[in-house]
This record gives structure tokens, sequence and C-alpha cells, in this order.
């Protein structure tokens, strides 16, 4: 099986330095599995699109993450249950089997003139079964083969790595390859997904490239009716070229999530598949049942799969927003943001999932998703619905502004010249993504005002950092921010405390060691509410959480003296006399 990621402009990927401009890539593959059996060959086809709008990653890096995941989970069932019809081909790349001889009784897709597509009954798998995974990016291929995977995703290694009772790999160098050999791929594209123009380029390579009729399938984000864009590229095309090779279109959007793709492919809470033709979605379908539960399969028409995904983001988006609001009006009542997710979180019809108050969703997904959403919305006229739906991503903007507002507030009104430890700047635990990392607005901010801001975050390397700002034209003065090798020195002699990404390590760390070298006042500001703020305000710390009003000790003292206390009660209520 190969995968080809190939980009038209520019002829190579960009180095690190490059500006990026309005150069914006994509990555288009297609899958091409064909056997012989019983004198017929049968074939299947899907064409996978992602985008990458970073020069950081610069080779279609987000389908590259999705595929490389479930094509090094699928390599490691077929070497275990040799099932190579059923799991290989579910998730893209181009497959033959490599013996030319006839296979009876081999599960196929066998096209009839008709346009029906006959399942057949399987009996016998092949031995020689393979995964090739192609990118034009050396470097990264070079790290695929390597023990340093170019991402990081808990639970890959191991079965990118695996090995049989003998020691030998079970996969890797085995049925799962990483090559820079593009020329075996089939797809190429360029440009953004979202932007029809490089859709409709894919549905001419598609075209031209395609040697039998395919069923295509769509599997990362795309704007809604981009099905039928595609359908109409590929019958125009088809007809002008004098053929009669048939195309099925599907929309099957991934919903794995960084951090825990593993875990999702292989119990999903649901596969969706969308499309026009029944038995074309039988295909996919039968493919996916051979470890997923039929009543996790849902089909669809085309356009309700495409929405769906959209809607699935902003949702669970706007969710964080929601408890987010709630969060601030929880800091001027007095009540604890906390408490009241946890009381409306037991209610069976809200659930408590995504209702952590925090500094703020990033990711490349959300936001990207809630923005087409609006977009979608403006152009149908409907301008009410795109207002509530910008207002999820106001909302979370305004949540990372007032976060950092109230760190410079706390130090006395400024922060200049004082340094501040960052822990984290992932946009969540368990990845090294920095895309839309809510990091990227607080230390800003905070350099802007003059800090000095020293990071620690156990996956992110200072390069993503930087690319990451310069993404969003923001300067950076690299003598102010500082990436350290331990939070040890990234808190020595700092004057502040900043927990931005919830890495589980920080609930372990020595924070009375910490607190022993830091300037005093000590302040700690926790953008998760991951900590325990009672032990820390016992240690000594001024604690600021979100959705929180007054934090107390564990005996029930104020963490402020009461002197203070009772001076700002005496200047709010007009009643202060020295």
């Amino acid at each position: 099986m190969a995968i080809c990621g190939h980009k038209d402009i520019p002829p190579s990927c960009p180095s690190k330095d490059e500006p990026m401009g309005e150069k914006i890539f994509a990555q288009f593959l297609e899958l091409d599995v064909s056997f012989i059996a019983g004198g017929t060959k049968y074939e299947f086809a899907a064409c996978l699109q992602g985008e990458s709008n970073h020069n950081h990653l610069p080779c279609g890096h987000d389908l590259l993450r999705a595929t490389s995941v479930l094509f090094a989970q699928l390599a490691f069932w077929l070497d275990k249950a040799r099932r190579f019809v059923e799991a290989a081909i579910s998730h893209g790349g181009a497959c033959k089997a490599r013996s030319a001889t006839e296979q009876d009784g081999l599960r196929g897709w066998e096209e009839n003139p008709g346009k029906s597509i006959r399942i057949r009954q399987q009996s016998k798998i092949l031995e020689e079964d393979f995964v090739v995974i192609v990118d034009m990016n050396e470097d990264r291929i070079k790290r695929w083969n390597s023990d340093e995977l170019p991402i990081y995703e808990p639970g890959l290694m191991e079965v990118v790595k695996a090995l049989l009772a003998d020691g030998k790999q079970a996969c890797r160098g085995k049925n799962l390859f990483f090559s820079t050999d593009v020329k075996k791929g089939i797809g190429v594209g360029k440009g953004r997904a979202a932007d029809l123009r490089f859709i409709e380029s894919v549905g001419r390579t598609i075209a031209q490239y395609a040697n039998r009729s395919k069923i295509v399938i769509e599997k990362s984000t795309v704007p809604i009716k981009t099905a039928e864009a595609i359908a109409r590229v590929l019958s125009a095309n088809e007809a002008a070229a004098g053929g009669s090779k048939n195309f099925w279109i599907l929309s099957n959007p991934e919903f794995l999530a960084e951090g825990t793709a593993m875990k999702d492919l292989d119990a999903p809470d649901r596969v969706l598949i969308g499309g026009q033709d029944q038995d074309a979605i039988q295909v996919l379908a039968d493919v996916y049942a051979n470890w997923v539960p039929r009543d996790r399969i849902l089909t669809t028409n085309l356009w309700s799969s495409e929405l769906s995904k959209l809607v699935a983001n902003a949702m669970l988006a706007q969710r964080v927003s929601s408890i987010n609001s709630i969060s601030r009006l929880c800091e001027r009542t007095g009540a604890d943001v906390k408490e009241v997710a946890r009381a409306i979180g037991t209610d069976s019809r809200i659930g408590p999932k995504f209702l952590n108050a925090s500094v703020g969703f990033g990711g490349s997904c959300f936001q990207k998703d809630i923005l087409n959403l609006v977009y979608i919305c403006q152009q149908f006229g409907l301008e009410e619905c795109a207002a509530y739906w910008q207002q999820v991503v106001d909302m979370n903007d305004y949540q990372k502004i007032a976060f950092t507002s109230k760190i410079i507030q706390s130090l006395f009104n400024t922060v200049t010249k004082k340094k501040i430890a960052v822990l984290g700047f992932a946009f969540k635990k368990d990845t090294g993504d920095v895309r839309e990392t809510p990091a990227l607005m607080v230390c800003d901010m905070l350099m802007k005002d003059g800090a000095i801001v020293h990071v620690y975050d156990p996956k992110v390397v200072i390069e993503d950092a930087l690319t990451e700002f310069k993404y969003h034209d923001l300067e950076v003065n690299k003598n102010q921010l500082i990436f350290s090798k331990s939070p040890q020195e990234a808190c020595d002699g700092a004057h502040a405390i900043v927990v931005v990404t919830e890495w589980d390590e920080f609930k372990t760390y020595d924070y009375k060691s910490l607190y022993d070298k830091m300037m005093k006042p000590a302040f700690l500001f926790d953008g998760r509410n991951m900590l325990d703020h009672a032990a820390l305000v016992d240690i000594g710390f001024e604690v600021h959480a979100l959705g929180k009003g007054q934090i107390k000790s564990s005996g029930g003292q104020s963490q402020i003296p009461d002197f203070v206390t009772r001076a700002g009660s005496g200047l709010l209520s007009g009643g202060y006399s020295p």
C-alpha cells in the first residue's frame, strides 16, 4: 500500500525560515487497491485530502498525522489477523497484491455495467499484504524510520515498533514501510481544502490517473457541497476524455482527537459514512464492520456527513466557550466554576465532558471549522446564525485576554523585566502541536508588556513556537522568549508560574522547591484548574485560578493578609478611614 503526497507549488517543501506569504499547502492522497480473483480484477480507491496552512508543517502534517496513526494500527492488525481486504484498505494509499496469481474466494469489489457492486464471500487472504506511506519530506520519512517519530501520539510508537516473539519487527520493515518514492503514488494536489479551485484540481488529477472506476472518499474536513464539486469535475473530465469509468463519492470524516487517536481508532464513538449510492456506502461500511460494531456505523447523505464534521467541532468548542464565560461570572460572584460544572454535568441531558474551564481552546480544528461554519451561514444569508457561531471564537479570544490581563494586574500592573515561567506551550496535553495554542496569545501579551518568558513543555521545541508566532505575524524578541530544559530551570528566579497546558506531569512537581527559588511574593496562575490550590497557598504561593474567587489555604485562611482584605472591603463600601 503506498500513500503519495505531492505538491505542485512550490516544487519542494520550504525551509523553516522561508516566509510563508500567501502560500498555503495541502496534501491529497489516493487509495487504489487491486488484486485478481477467479480471473476477475477487483479494486477499491479513495482520495484523501489534508491541509496544512503552516510552513513548519509543509507536507500535509494534519493528514500525515491521521493517516500515519491509522496505517500503523492497521499494519499491526494485518500481521496478526491477515485481513488484507477488510483492514488494509480502510484508510488511504495505493495498494496492490504483489502476486498476480489468481486467489479464488477473496473478498472483493466487482464492477457491473449497471453500476452495482457485489460483495463476494471471503475464504482466503493473501500472504503478502503491505503498507507503504510516502511523503516528499525526506527528513520526516527518516524520522518515521527512526526511533524518534515526527509526531507524538500516545500508543503510536508501540504499534510502529511492535515486535514479534522472536524479536523481529511485527510491522515496520515487514508490512509497514515509509518511503520518499512518490512516483509509485497516484494522487497529486496543491492548495487549501477550503478553496474549491484546488478541489477541482484534485478531481482532474484523479480523472487523469484513474485507469478504472473508483470509489472516491473525502476524509478530511471540507466545505459542504464539496462532494458535488468533485463529482462534477470527475464526470466532466471523464466525458471529455471519451471514457466510461464511473466514480462514486463518499464522505467519511475522521473524528480522531490528538492525544487519544489510537484509542479513538480502536473504539470509535461512531463511524460516519455519507453518500448517494447505497452499494458504495455498504462497501466501506463492511470494511469498518471488521472491528466497529454495526450500530456505531452511521450512514447519511453526502451533505449531512460533510456538515456533521463541522458541527461536531463547533458544538465541542461551544461548550468550552460556554463554561469559560461562566468562569468569569464565578470570579465576580464568589461561585466556584468547578462546582458549577459538576452540578450541571450530572444532568444526563448535559453530561460532564468539555466543561472544564480553561484559558481557551486551541488546535487546528476548532477555530478553523467554526469559521468555516460562519462563512457557510453568511453565504446562505443567515447572518444571525453566523454571528452566533462567531461569538464562540470571540469568547475564546476574550478568555485568553482576560487571563493574561489578570497576570499583569496581579503582578502590580507591570511585568516589565520580570521573569515569568510558563508551563506548557502545546494546545493540549499529549501532543506537541502548537497550532492556535492559547500559549501564543498569553506569551505575546506578556512579552509586549516587557516580561522575560521562560517556557517549559515536554514535547514542544522553540522552533515550532517561533514558527507559530511568525504565522500569526507576531514579532518575537528572542531575548524575551526562552525555552527551558526543565521546570526547575524555568521557575528559578521567576516572579510567577503560569500553567497553560494540562500535562499530567505538572501535577507531580515539588512546588515547595520551586517556590523556594522564586522571587517573593511568588504567584501561580492556573490556566487549567488542575492543581491543588489550597496546598499551594499553604506553601506560600499567591494562587489565581479560573472561575474562583479568593482561594484559601487548607486551614481556611485567606492567602491575602487580613489588613489588605479589610482595606479593600472598606474602599469598596466607601467607608474606609485610616
